[in-house]
């Protein structure tokens, strides 16, 4: 199968071509330099990987995976070197407050704001669906508050639970979903609970037993069950399955909002007929990553200050 679909986006004097046709499969960070460097959700890194094979050929989005070596290089300038890789969505937009030397770009997120204020922006691009991944053992219905009585109580709940690392943004959308902070759920990490709260998100090999039971992202399911046409390696473990309940969620690229004006930033993200939007709603391969289009991809109407 080979369609294309190119769209030229233009403003002032400059434009990006989107080209959506034949990809091969999402790769880990870019090879090379590239104008749009992003890093932090392991949730998104793989679609935003699809996405930066698509948009503007191949030569516009570079996206840096949540794990893999301990430093990433995002431009040719020194200070852009030996970056230290941020790991889920909070670790992302944290490097991007931080970044004065124009090294980054963008964040992925797969939570909303955190801290209120108009220094960033959240920019909406797809719909994802979040769930719980379970060992044989678990039922496939837990309600809501059946959940929330899991995470809030786990030591005694009779289950193996698992939240994502610190940073992640399933973590903390997870327990918002469940009514839950961070100070009532007692993890392993502090020492003093039972959830275990050291692993990667979606990675489902870490349930190993019956009674295992973590959140788990429908679109990462996806993406890794299309593993042979997507390259995404297939971590959803032996034995596990999902759960039925779901609870919706908008994907964010996060961007200063102060960089909202110029063109390479405007057309890659800004707007239904960005690039990234463009791709995400009509692109075939972009698809198999699990995630759908939103009414309002490319609204810019959302900020925070973290």
């Amino acid at each position: 199968m080979r369609n294309k679909l190119v769209a030229t986006l233009a403003a002032g004097a400059a434009a990006l071509t989107l080209a959506v046709g034949t990809a091969g499969t999402a790769t880990a960070d870019p090879t090379g330099y590239r104008p749009v460097a992003g890093v932090g959700s392991d949730t998104t890194q793989d679609v935003l990987n699809a996405l930066g094979t698509v948009v503007g050929g191949g030569t516009v989005i570079g996206s840096y995976n949540a794990t893999g070596s301990a430093t990433i290089d995002t431009k040719s300038a020194a200070a852009c070197q030996d970056l230290p890789r941020p790991n889920g969505s909070s670790a992302g937009i944290d490097a991007l407050i931080a970044d004065t030397a124009g090294c980054l770009d963008f964040a992925r997120s797969s939570r909303g704001v955190a801290t209120a204020g108009t220094n960033l922006t959240f920019i909406p691009f797809a719909t994802d669906r979040v769930t719980y991944i379970k060992g044989s053992g678990v039922s496939s219905s837990l309600t809501t508050a059946q959940l929330t009585s899991i995470y809030d109580n786990a030591c005694t709940s009779g289950y193996t639970v698992y939240l994502p690392q610190a940073g992640s943004g399933t973590r903390s959308f997870w327990l918002s979903s469940l009514g839950l902070t961070e100070a009532q759920v007692e993890t392993t990490s502090e020492g003093t609970g039972c959830v275990v709260d050291t692993v990667q998100e979606h990675d489902g090999t870490v349930v190993t037993q019956a009674n295992g039971i973590a959140p788990f992202s429908r679109a990462q399911w996806t993406a890794q069950s299309n593993s042979s046409q997507t390259g995404v390696a297939d971590r959803r473990g032996t034995g596990t399955s999902l759960g039925s309940i779901t609870f919706s969620r908008p994907v964010y690229n996060v961007v200063k909002t102060n960089r909202l004006g110029e063109t390479t930033i405007r057309n890659t993200f800004v707007g239904s007929s960005s690039a990234v939007c463009t791709a995400i709603a009509s692109d075939p391969y972009v698809a198999l990553f699990g995630f759908t289009a939103r009414a309002d991809c490319g609204s810019v109407a959302t900020t925070g200050n973290r």
